[in-house]
């Protein structure tokens, strides 16, 4: 163990002075400080952001997809009337066309 001098005592207050030092600024870094905003409510911010766009691009996603089904089934309800009804129309057709006949 080295020896307390007047020297080592002062070597160790200053090594103590630095650490807590560089903790200070590694806080105010971290968390922030006076005029300063910190890295991580920055990240947190960001993140918020980031998460905020994904939820509209999720929904946008989920709007479309379900404007596009509703597109599809509307087509394909009207495709079903029409054939419905184009059916019917030859089947008059065709009878008007047997009573002629005979």
């Amino acid at each position: 163990m080295p020896e307390l001098t007047d020297g080592f005592v002062l070597d160790m207050t200053r090594s103590q002075a630095r650490t807590e030092q560089m903790l200070t600024d590694m806080n105010s870094r971290l968390f922030g400080g006076p005029g300063q905003e910190g890295v991580l409510p920055y990240m947190i911010g960001e993140s918020k952001k980031v998460e905020a766009r994904v939820v509209a691009l999720e929904t946008t996603k989920t709007g479309v997809a379900k404007w596009v089904g509703g597109v599809v089934a509307v087509l394909t309800l009207e495709g079903t009337a029409l054939g419905i009804y184009f059916s019917r129309v030859a089947a008059h057709v065709q009878a008007i066309q047997q009573t002629l006949k005979h």
